[in-house]
């Protein structure tokens, strides 16, 4: 990862943990979440798996995106490939594309004998 990546991705973690934070006092949830903290990992990150705070990292995401693709896995079941992302209230039809490099959609019943 280039230093301008790396710093990139260190900011992102800071203000994800600062929304985090206030997310916890104002909004009910814990204030400080342990996966924040692994939250500038250069690996991909799995839309089936990750919390909406590490989906937001993603390029042209964010918070408010990002708690719109967890409630919606939550409600209709795991992502089956990234254009299923479509299927999000305010997704754009172009998000996985510029995505597609840095998330990954890992089926369960994939890995299961």
């Amino acid at each position: 990862m280039s230093p301008r990546g790396a710093a990139a991705a260190l900011a992102a973690a800071a203000l994800l943990f600062v929304l985090a934070v206030v997310d916890g006092l104002y909004g009910g949830r814990p204030a400080v979440p342990p996966a924040l903290l692994r939250a500038a990992e250069p690996d991909r990150i799995d839309l089936n798996r990750e919390p909406w705070w590490r989906i937001a990292l993603l390029p042209a995401i964010g918070p408010a995106r990002a708690r719109r693709i967890v409630a919606h896995r939550e409600e209709e079941g795991l992502f089956r490939t990234l254009d299923d992302l479509a299927d999000v209230p305010g997704i754009p039809r172009d998000l996985p594309g510029k995505i597609a490099g840095q998330a990954a959609i890992v089926r369960r019943d994939a890995c299961e004998p």
